[in-house]
């Protein structure tokens, strides 16, 4: 069981809302970092133009995604819009980023950095020394695409099949 943050943000929660939010529109190059209030996280829209845009998720717009994105599961999406190496991925950014929020609850860890770069994403954290409960640890981590595939994969066999999406016919 994760340690019980005072701030009451769970990764799981917040990174899964942002990665719906980015999979709603190509995106490129993502950087996220956790900020007093929830995150900011820049991204290109387009491969080939510099231009960056910057979104600021407080707690209270990430608790807002996270209501209405659950009003919404079962809904059909319009098509996928994942690119570059997202584009073998079903569910994107939000199933790799709500495995990641797992780990990273688990870990106890705060002050969470990524970077999306072409071929891997790379994270860094701190998290409780679990030698010196009065210590610190800054944890980095590399996961490149056979990695976000085993993370992925073993998040749905800890959720199981998950829940069955009605469709009309």
């Amino acid at each position: 069981m994760a340690p019980q943050r005072d701030d009451g943000l769970i990764y799981e929660r917040a990174l899964r809302a942002i990665g719906r939010h980015l999979d709603a529109e190509p995106v490129y190059n993502v950087s996220m970092l956790e900020v007093d209030d929830g995150f900011t996280v820049r991204y290109q829209p387009t491969l080939h133009d510099p231009t960056c845009r910057i979104t600021h998720f407080g707690k209270s717009m990430l608790e807002d995604l996270t209501v209405f994105q659950t009003a919404s599961r079962g809904l059909v999406r319009r098509s996928d819009r994942h690119e570059g190496m997202w584009a073998t991925f079903p569910d994107g950014h939000q199933e790799f980023f709500r495995a990641l929020g797992f780990i990273l609850d688990c870990e106890g860890a705060r002050g969470l950095t990524l970077d999306e770069l072409d071929e891997h994403v790379r994270i860094s954290f701190v998290r409780p020394d679990p030698a010196d409960a009065l210590c610190t640890q800054k944890c980095e981590m590399t996961f490149r695409e056979q990695d976000i595939r085993a993370v992925v994969q073993i998040a749905r066999k800890r959720r199981g099949n998950g829940p069955v999406l009605l469709r009309a016919e």
